[in-house]
């Protein structure tokens, strides 16, 4: 087992409400989240939605959690079944009027079959990550994403 924490920063064009509802709902991954193929939701009431994911040829189904919502500022997507547990916390802050700043600050754990891959792994998973919020730059205007 080998973690991984990684932060991604990102200036959005576009009012922090705005830039909560959409990047906070996980039925929206399907738009920016390279990868992801499909989005339901399982249970309602413990906010648990399923998506159909492939990655490096692999297909498979992960449940995710939605938690700790404070809107428009922060929510928390948390692994509940996954190959690639991980939790990450988003962070929305209002930079000017109609900007946004947006932060995701995970943590992966890379285990099973992902886990013999070791770097090259986790170098895979930063660009897919960075590749994920230039795609959503362009979704919602932003400048050039930054990790940290």
């Amino acid at each position: 087992m080998r973690t991984l924490k990684h932060i991604e920063r990102l200036l959005l064009d576009v009012p922090i409400e705005d830039a909560y509802e959409f990047i906070s709902d996980p039925r929206n991954d399907i738009k920016w989240y390279r990868g992801v193929t499909g989005v339901r939701l399982v249970s309602e009431a413990d906010d648990v939605y399923e998506q159909s994911l492939t990655m490096l040829g692999l297909r498979y189904r992960a449940r995710i959690r939605v938690s700790d919502p404070r809107p428009p500022h922060r929510v928390v997507l948390s692994s509940v079944d996954s190959r690639i547990p991980f939790t990450a916390t988003y962070i929305f802050e209002p930079v000017a009027p109609g900007r946004t700043r947006f932060t995701m600050d995970a943590t992966v754990t890379i285990t099973g079959i992902f886990l013999p891959l070791g770097p090259l792994f986790i170098l895979l998973l930063r660009r897919r990550v960075g590749r994920n919020f230039i795609r959503l730059g362009q979704i919602l205007g932003a400048e050039e994403s930054q990790t940290a």
